[in-house]
């Protein structure tokens, strides 16, 4: 028996009321434009004793599409702030800003120089960037035609990756391992206030923080067998000038890792040819769900939804995993004529990354409204 459910979602509302007759249903929803593109596609499985249900009851899934591009150099790092995207190339130590109020039509409106940059956050008019063995770097992006980057600080321990802003403090990674606080209350002067190198043979790639507790992915290097293992270190930040390292750190299959987030008590891992990596943030810390990628190194998390990055050749691409069910990550969509992924970010209905075979900043929707 097939129920067909005529949805007027013209209010941008996705409710219609049925009735279900009693027994196991599996569901298929789909909804159409005007034009007849498809815009959702919905599935699942529901257990009635009978009754009225409504359509909000399946997962719907919107079929994300481009909407705009624009040239770009960026692939270290791609941060989206209210109408612009700042974006960073560690080889070319560039920072460009693209102008995005037009999702249609970006553009690039300003860019800087500095030494080396890679990892960035930004607070107010200020953007913090890692600058490897030069430390960090300050740019002033107050005008965002004329960003004005200030001489790097240099900090205990160098070659630092990434930065996490909290507050009135930015949180440094450095390759060589270790953590720096770095005291930013009066920019564009800043101060190394916290150091923490636990072991010369520790290396640390990307920080994320989230509450209480600073998660860095990054891996453990025995020199003496030539073995690397990657880790999932955490520190505590409640007093947040001088963060406190767990005695425990996990294990991760790949010593690389490219990205991390952490959502609804799951850290959601870019793990390299290991792939997705979830990992249950509580106490147990386990590995609860893992979705195969040759060369993963992206992942935002919005709705119940990942959105991923691949940079492989033979899989390159954007993806969207439906992760309600941390334990059973499920491919969803991959959208055509995207090649290798570094970066993403998702603000709203829109989905930002950089397609470093293009060369290009992509614009995504990925909602409706």
């Amino acid at each position: 028996m097939v129920k067909t459910i005529d949805a007027d979602v013209s209010d941008n509302s996705i409710t219609a009321q049925f009735h279900l007759d009693p027994g196991r249903w599996n569901c298929v929803v789909s909804c159409y434009n005007a034009d007849d593109s498809l815009t959702y596609k919905g599935t699942g499985t529901v257990n009635v004793a009978g009754g009225e249900y409504t359509i909000s009851d399946i997962i719907f899934v919107f079929q994300p599409f481009i909407v705009g591009f624009c040239d770009s150099a960026g692939y270290s790092e791609l941060k989206v702030r209210g109408d612009y995207a700042y974006t960073t190339n560690f080889g070319m130590g560039k920072l460009e800003i693209f102008d995005i109020s037009n999702p249609e039509n970006p553009e690039l409106v300003g860019e800087t120089y500095a030494k080396q940059l890679y990892g960035f956050d930004i607070k107010g008019n200020y953007l913090y960037a890692a600058s490897d063995s030069d430390g960090v770097t300050v740019i002033d992006i107050s005008n965002p035609a004329e960003p004005f980057g200030y001489s790097p600080v240099d900090i205990t321990v160098n070659n630092s990756r990434d930065v996490a802003v909290v507050n009135d403090y930015a949180y440094v990674v450095n390759r060589r391992g270790g953590l720096s606080v770095v005291d930013i209350n009066n920019p564009p002067a800043i101060n190394e206030i916290f150091e923490d190198k636990p072991d010369i043979n520790e290396y640390y790639d990307c920080i994320y923080i989230e509450g209480s507790y600073a998660y860095i992915a990054g891996y453990f290097s025995d020199g003496s067998i030539g073995e690397r293992i990657g880790k999932l270190f955490i520190y505590s930040i409640d007093d947040k000038a001088n963060p406190v390292r767990g005695t425990t750190t996990f294990d991760l299959p790949s010593y690389l890792s490219f990205d991390l987030t952490l959502e609804n008590g799951y850290v959601y891992i870019a793990n390299h040819d290991e792939g997705l990596q979830i990992i249950d943030a509580s106490y147990s810390m386990e590995t609860v769900g893992v979705y195969p990628a040759a060369d993963l190194r992206a992942v935002e998390i919005a709705n119940n939804l990942a959105y991923i990055g691949d940079f492989s050749y033979s899989d390159k691409g954007f993806y969207v995993l439906d992760v309600s069910n941390p334990a059973q990550p499920v491919l969803l969509s991959k959208v055509e004529g995207i090649g290798s992924v570094r970066n993403i970010d998702i603000d709203n209905k829109y989905a930002y990354l950089i397609d470093e075979d293009l060369e290009k900043l992509i614009i995504l929707q990925i909602a409706p409204f």
